[in-house]
């Protein structure tokens, strides 16, 4: 019996090998499996996932073990062994394991870009610092310097601020226009109310909203306002820089000699795509004249100087209720009878430039009792006295000029839009 029983047990350890069963190996989180003979060999991947088969080795026991990607700090590791191959099963339990090189890799690249964040932190901290200190000085500058602003003896200063002055531009009522030239060269035209406004508080106030409304309005026939010094202190003084326009006023072509007609009307057409724009942002202007309007040397209209335009949406006013504000000679009967003011407003003073541009105004320009009394009375002006001119043109300046709002156009898009139907048929 002994005999048989050992010759059994041989047989059984010779034939055990090629007997044993595929090792199917689970484990509690999915990663990538491997296996080696006990303690003598390499790792060698044999699957994927959650779980994997693995086909017997000519070995009588193996390690398995299962690595899975959690994050760059940490992979999920697990391993068991020895396995001897009559086992046909096992489970793998895994837990976290430090993974030392992308760990290194991972916190040397977040100190990286925590340095580069603190420098870049750094660096924009010393230029606010130095754009504060440069600022302040320019202001301290003007301060410093508004006395040579204005000379005595006719001359003009040689800089405002941090600008060149080239030549004077003009002189209107309330402020000095020069042309000025930029640091980096580029041309501007700079605006400077007379000394007796520039000190005035309720005058930097308007002055102060006509750079905010200007610079908030971007269109082809608008002139940007680009730069402006707004004041801190009374010894401060106010000024702003636009876009510098070569070419000539609107009124300065009257002057010279009636503009074709097709010109007007070419440059009228600008004037209300700039109307367009404005009035979309809730703006009137108030003080649309022949001055106010730039013919460039290109033919393009540019509506300029917002001085005293009013946000239709405005919850004060920096003038009184019953104060009439603009050009006499070219407000609607609204602005002067305290009524209501809106975009036909401005499309009246366009309607009355194009009057003035193709015929001659019923008043004098300068007889304000007379413009006045013409314009209060509710009289509607007389006809254009051009047998020249089709009746569509006529029609069309009869409407943007009527005393009564409501029966101009409601909106420059309209008026625009009606002015391409005349200039079409004119072409």
């Amino acid at each position: 019996m002994r005999t048989l029983g050992a010759a059994v047990l041989c047989l059984w350890c010779l034939l055990a090998p090629a007997l044993a069963q595929p090792l199917q190996v689970h484990s509690d989180r999915p990663g990538t499996f491997y296996w080696r003979v006990s303690q003598q060999t390499e790792w060698i991947e044999f699957g994927q996932g959650n779980d994997a088969v693995l086909d017997r080795p000519d070995s009588s026991q193996v390690d398995v073990s299962v690595v899975g990607y959690k994050n760059p700090l940490y992979d999920w590791y697990g391993q068991r062994g020895p396995i001897t191959v009559v086992t046909d099963r096992c489970e793998l339990r895994t837990t976290e394991r430090l993974a030392g090189l992308r760990a290194g890799l991972s916190l040397a690249s977040l100190i990286l870009l925590l340095s580069l964040v603190y420098l870049a932190l750094r660096v924009l901290r010393h230029r606010q610092a130095l754009e504060h200190v440069e600022h302040t000085y320019i202001q301290a500058l003007d301060a410093q310097n508004v006395a040579t602003l204005f000379r005595t003896d006719g001359t003009h200063p040689e800089k405002i601020g941090n600008y060149t002055v080239k030549k004077h531009l003009g002189t209107g009522g309330m402020a000095i226009v020069y042309q000025v030239a930029a640091p980096d060269g580029s041309v501007y035209a700079l605006k400077l109310p007379h000394p007796q406004f520039g000190t005035d508080r309720e005058f930097r106030e308007r002055f102060s909203r006509e750079m905010r409304l200007g610079a908030s309005v971007m269109h082809p026939n608008v002139a940007r306002i680009l730069d402006y010094q707004l004041p801190t202190s009374e010894a401060e003084y106010p000024y702003y820089v636009m876009e510098y326009v070569p070419g000539q006023n609107w009124a300065r072509h009257l002057e010279r000699q009636p503009p074709p007609v097709k010109d007007v009307l070419r440059w009228t057409r600008g004037v209300l795509q700039g109307l367009e724009h404005v009035h979309a942002k809730g703006i009137i202007h108030r003080d649309i004249k022949p001055e106010n309007v730039v013919i460039s040397e290109t033919g393009l209209a540019k509506l300029m100087d917002f001085g005293i335009a009013k946000e239709m949406q405005a919850r004060t006013l920096l003038t009184k209720p019953d104060e009439a504000v603009g050009t006499p000679a070219y407000m609607a009967p609204e602005q002067l009878t305290s009524g209501p003011i809106g975009p036909p407003t401005d499309l009246y003073a366009v309607g009355l430039m194009v009057y003035a541009s193709l015929s001659k105004l019923p008043f004098d320009e300068n007889d304000l009792p007379g413009i006045l009394m013409f314009k209060v009375t509710g009289n509607p002006m007389p006809p254009l006295d051009r047998l020249d001119l089709p009746p569509e043109v006529t029609d069309w300046v009869m409407r943007m000029i009527d005393p009564d709002p409501a029966k101009r156009f409601a909106q420059a898009s309209e008026a625009r839009l009606a002015l391409e139907r005349v200039m079409e048929k004119l072409a």
